[in-house]
């Protein structure tokens, strides 16, 4: 099963309320689709939150070129190969490995970002041609409850509420 086609598709809807984060106020809620492909039907998706936008979906779209034709079903391969396109590497310099040069180092978040889409993707992938939730294709569920974590943003221009003493 190939690769045969990547694609980028950005969300954004506004917020009712402005959003905080530590680094930011946020007043959309943004998100990028990332769609695979294979050249047997078999369609995966992978979410990334991040900005800008523009910068990630064209790097998810340079990335689809890069990896077209490669077995879906080998996402290691897959990461390896994109991820060699953030450092120098052998041959890297003038594209003598068949690849672009490396990429900016500024660019490293949105690089990431873009990777990670498409792998999410190609796991989703993984798990639809294995008949199997991922889940179960990552070893079953987990035993137990999951401790609670803190929101990533917050909502309101009002303190957080302090955490409930354990009773």
């Amino acid at each position: 099963m190939k690769i045969a086609a990547v694609k980028a598709h950005p969300m954004s809807i506004p917020r009712p309320q402005p959003s905080w984060t530590a680094h930011e106020i946020t007043t959309e809620a943004t998100l990028i689709l990332v769609e695979v492909r294979t050249d047997a039907g078999v369609t995966g998706y992978g979410e990334i939150q991040g900005g800008p936008l523009p910068l990630i979906c064209r790097l998810v779209e340079q990335f689809g070129e890069i990896i077209r034709g490669m077995d879906a079903l080998a996402h290691v391969d897959v990461w390896e190969k994109l991820f060699a396109l953030t450092s120098p590497r052998p041959g890297g310099i003038g594209g003598r490995d068949g690849l672009p040069p490396p990429l900016p180092r500024g660019q490293r978040p949105q690089i990431m970002a873009a990777i990670g889409g498409i792998d999410i993707a190609l796991w989703d992938i993984k798990g639809k041609a294995a008949h199997m939730p991922l889940y179960r294709l990552l070893g079953g569920a987990r035993q137990g409850a999951l401790p609670p974590t803190p929101p990533a943003a917050i909502t309101s221009k009002e303190s957080p509420s302090p955490p409930v003493p354990k009773s």
